[in-house]
C-alpha cells in the first residue's frame, strides 16, 4: 500500500542517506523539505545489526511524512508511526532465527528503558526549567540529572561523575524542549501495535488506519478513534508489564 509507495518514492528520487562515512553527522533524523513538498530520511549506520531498527525507525517517521505531506503535527502522533513500524518489521526482515529472535529481546527490552529512560529525562527537564534563574548553575544541573536518573532506576553506582553531565548529550534538550515525554506516550500506542500484530496479524492494517487519521490530529483523539486504549488508562502499565514479560521471557 502506501508504505510501498513510499519506499519506491524515496529510492526513485534519492531522498534518503544511509551511507557510511566517517564525515558524516552522527545519529539519524526525518526532516520535511517544505520547498520540496516532501520528507528526506537521514542515517549514519554503526555497522551493526542495530542499524536496522534505527533505519525503520526513520523510514516510518519518513512514511508519515509521504502520506500525509508533513501535516501530522502532534510530537506524540509522530512517534508512533516510527516506533511502530521497528516492531512491525521485526517479523517481516529477512534475518535468520537467531537475529531476529535477538533483535526482538532487544527491541522489546528497548522499549522497557523508553518508558524509564525518558521518562527520567522529561522529570528531569521540568526540574531544570523550574530552577529559579540565579540557581541555572552546571553543578545543579549535573546533580538534578543524576537524581532524575537515579528516581527512575537509571543510575550506575560509582559512574556518578559521569552520569551528571550526560545531559549535554541528548540534543533534544537543546533544539526540541519537552519533545522526549513523546517517546513514551508513543511506545505505549506503538506497543498496542506490536501487541495487535502478536495476536491477531492485524498490526499493519492498523497501523495503516492511524496513517489515515493522523493530520491536525492529537493523539488521544488519534488513539479513540482507532478504538486504541489510552496510554494513561487505569491498568494500562500492568497490562503492559504482562504482555512485555511474555514476549521477553516467553
Amino acid at each position: 500500500g502506501e508504505i510501498e509507495e513510499a519506499y519506491r518514492y524515496m529510492k526513485e528520487y534519492d531522498l534518503f542517506d544511509l551511507s557510511k562515512s566517517s564525515s558524516k553527522m552522527p545519529g539519524s533524523y526525518m526532516t520535511y523539505l517544505s520547498a520540496y513538498e516532501m520528507p528526506f530520511l537521514y542515517v549514519s549506520p554503526t555497522g551493526t545489526i542495530s542499524d536496522l531498527l534505527t533505519e525503520v525507525h526513520e523510514f516510518g517517521h519518513f512514511v508519515d511524512g509521504y502520506v500525509n505531506c508533513g501535516n501530522t503535527t502532534s510530537i506524540d502522533c509522530n512517534e508512533i508511526f516510527s516506533q511502530g513500524l521497528e516492531f512491525l518489521s521485526l517479523n517481516r526482515a529477512a534475518l535468520t532465527d537467531d537475529q531476529r529472535e535477538a533483535l526482538t529481546v532487544s527491541k522489546v527490552s528497548e522499549a522497557v528503558t523508553v518508558f524509564l529512560g525518558q521518562g527520567a529525562y522529561a522529570a528531569f527537564e521540568l526540574a531544570v526549567y523550574d530552577l529559579p534563574d540565579e540557581e541555572l548553575t552546571a553543578e545543579n544541573i549535573n546533580q538534578l540529572f543524576l537524581e532524575c536518573n537515579e528516581r527512575f532506576g537509571m543510575g550506575f553506582s560509582g559512574l556518578e561523575a559521569i552520569v551528571g553531565p550526560g545531559w549535554i548529550d541528548v540534543q533534544h534538550f537543546l533544539i526540541a524542549p519537552f519533545y522526549v515525554i513523546s517517546y513514551c506516550i508513543s511506545n505505549d500506542a506503538a506497543l498496542q501495535i506490536y501487541q495487535t500484530e502478536t495476536e491477531t496479524g492485524e498490526g499493519l492494517a492498523l497501523y495503516r488506519e492511524l496513517l489515515g487519521l493522523s493530520s491536525d490530529n492529537t493523539v488521544l483523539n488519534l488513539l479513540d478513534e482507532a478504538g486504541m486504549e489510552s496510554p494513561f488508562a487505569p491498568g494500562r502499565i500492568a497490562e503492559l508489564t504482562e504482555f512485555l514479560t511474555e514476549v521477553i521471557y516467553g
